[in-house]
């Protein structure tokens, strides 16, 4: 087995339509040292088709799970096969930018001490995802639990520090979570004003649509509290207070829709 400096995990479920995109996103990369594990989450559609003309380069790999179990389940399958030293995430219907890896790569070697990075997200048709940066910043674990960028950000975190957070299985989603016990643990994050990532806001199976997720994000929240408070109450009580706010609204709207 070769270890690689990347691995890219990319979990999909029934997205034949979007999946070579993003996996032509990868493999045209002109940084090389990168593995590429698709799992795919029990899919139904064309998806093994798909997958197939790319398994000719051994750096693909492919693992197909006998039924739907959940995006954090089929990440963490996923990461449970990694060699890379560092972990990053491409959602099946998202896109990594052209030189993404190498801007990573960069940007790891000039903060050699930090262990998590953030870097732009923009969407297909270039809106900017989250907070523009003019330059590295390096921020601690206070900073980045009280919010200090805003915005989706795309993560590379060195997968030994993963490893010990690793996903959500009961409830889909809540990254948001992981990234903060993550930067809890390695105490410095580092925020980068380059984009490495194309975002797809169209469609409707992706997870951030509210409308049908009252039920799921009251999960999210309960879960963020349950894990966090004591760090929210050290660092930044107002955050506590949002959050506490937001799952007794989702818990409600959950109730109220049928």
């Amino acid at each position: 087995m070769t270890d690689h400096l990347f691995s890219i995990i990319c979990a999909t479920y029934n997205r034949s339509t979007l999946l070579a995109r993003a996996i032509n996103s990868v493999v045209s990369q002109s940084f090389t040292d990168w593995e590429l594990i698709i799992v795919d989450d029990g899919s139904t559609d064309e998806t093994d088709n798909i997958v197939a003309p790319y398994l000719n380069d051994e750096r693909v790999k492919y693992i197909k799970l006998e039924s739907n179990r959940g995006v954090g389940f089929a990440r963490n399958v996923g990461l449970a096969s990694a060699t890379g030293s560092w972990v990053v995430l491409l959602d099946s219907d998202n896109s990594l930018v052209p030189d993404a890896l190498s801007i990573m790569d960069l940007s790891q070697k000039s903060t050699p001490c930090v262990m998590m990075h953030k870097f732009l997200v923009r969407s297909f048709d270039s809106r900017s995802m989250c907070d523009p940066l003019e330059h590295s910043v390096v921020v601690s674990d206070k900073d980045y639990l009280c919010g200090k960028f805003r915005g989706e950000f795309h993560t590379l975190v060195a997968r030994e520090y993963i490893e010990r957070a690793s996903f959500f299985e009961e409830f889909s989603g809540g990254e948001g979570i992981v990234w903060s016990k993550i930067a809890l643990d390695v105490k410095k994050v580092a925020f980068h004003p380059h984009a490495t990532l194309l975002y797809e806001t169209c469609g409707n199976d992706r997870l951030s649509l509210r409308s049908k997720n009252y039920s799921r994000l009251a999960k999210v929240f309960r879960t963020d509290i349950t894990m966090l408070w004591k760090s929210y109450i050290r660092y930044c009580p107002s955050q506590l207070f949002v959050r506490v706010v937001k799952f007794i609204l989702y818990s409600l709207a959950s109730r109220l829709i049928v």
